[in-house]
């Protein structure tokens, strides 16, 4: 009525400015009053709902929820905390999170199928951005979706399953497109932040690996066999050699990380030697202690074996 009665549209009718200010005296008694009290017919009904946006102390009508600022769902954030171990075998995660569905019955209008539509009563029509009624839509249901309660869309909680890829680093955001919350025009995107937890024995560096390997004196100066714990199920089993100390690598190639997603690339596993020495050694350890420095003294005749470089590098025994 406001736009058929607009001076500006009907200054050739005598009557249309009247006519135009008895709709906006009308609009008034309908503003200041509530619609509610006065018995609009219109069919509208206001069903609190404690999800909605809206902060203003007059309900919408059917309390519809703003269409034009859910064109796009917004985006689920958070952060996602995995072991290194996990992360190393491939592992999901799942999301729950509240959102947002388009009502079925209404096709998230607020209105119901077949129902009349007309001007928003408070904008007159205008679609103005900022009126709660229309949420900027300019023009409102003549009755409210008996199953959404005019607002369109309808509460739920939704899971997503993320996958959490075997090359992932820790501080790395992962993303999941269109599968975030509801929107008008589309879903937004899931983000998380992920936190690799510390695990107990082995460092990460890029994609290779460090553990420290700890060996006895006798092990170190005679050389023998260790085993080294990586991130699979069993251990490695790597050859000693004789002279080793403190401090030396020995270099597991292809044990490391995996480089990407998919494939078999792997970084390496570096165990570096360190040499436990014993306590509460009995008498008889203590007296082959003290033969070993008396011999270490005057050690006599050399024996059989030849120096080994702190360079060198050392295979598994198995895989």
């Amino acid at each position: 009525m406001v736009r058929r009665w607009h001076p500006d549209v009907n200054n050739g009718d005598p009557k249309a400015a009247e006519r135009f200010q008895r709709v906006q005296e009308a609009y008034d008694v309908i503003q200041s009053t509530g619609p509610m009290r006065i018995g609009m017919s219109s069919g509208f009904t206001s069903t609190p709902r404690p999800t909605s946006p809206a902060s203003s102390s007059q309900p919408w009508p059917g309390d519809r929820l703003p269409l034009r600022s859910q064109m796009i769902g917004g985006d689920v954030t958070g952060n996602l905390r995995v072991s290194l171990r996990e992360v190393f075998t491939g592992t999901t995660a799942d999301i729950t999170f509240d959102d947002l569905e388009g009502c079925e019955r209404c096709g998230a209008t607020g209105g119901e199928p077949g129902t009349s539509w007309m001007p928003c009563p408070p904008c007159q029509g205008m679609s103005s951005p900022h009126c709660e009624w229309c949420a900027g839509e300019g023009q409102v249901p003549a009755e409210s979706c008996h199953s959404c309660h005019g607002a369109g869309v309808e509460d739920l909680k939704r899971t997503v399953r993320v996958v959490v890829p075997r090359s992932a680093r820790d501080g790395q955001s992962l993303r999941v497109r269109s599968k975030g919350r509801w929107g008008v025009k589309g879903r937004g995107d899931i983000r998380l932040d992920l936190q690799v937890e510390p695990h107990p024995h082995l460092k990460r560096s890029g994609d290779d690996l460090y553990v420290e390997l700890p060996i006895g004196v006798l092990q170190a100066v005679l050389g023998g066999e260790a085993r080294v714990e990586g991130l699979e199920s069993e251990p490695y089993r790597i050859a000693i050699t004789p002279g080793s100390s403190s401090g030396k690598r020995f270099r597991l190639a292809g044990k490391g990380m995996y480089r990407s997603s998919e494939g078999d690339d792997r970084g390496d596993l570096y165990a570096q030697v360190s040499i436990q020495v014993p306590q509460n050694l009995t008498p008889r350890q203590q007296r082959l202690w003290e033969m070993l420095l008396e011999a270490e003294l005057d050690p006599g005749e050399p024996t059989h074996g030849s120096e080994v470089s702190e360079s060198d590098e050392s295979e598994p025994l198995n895989e």
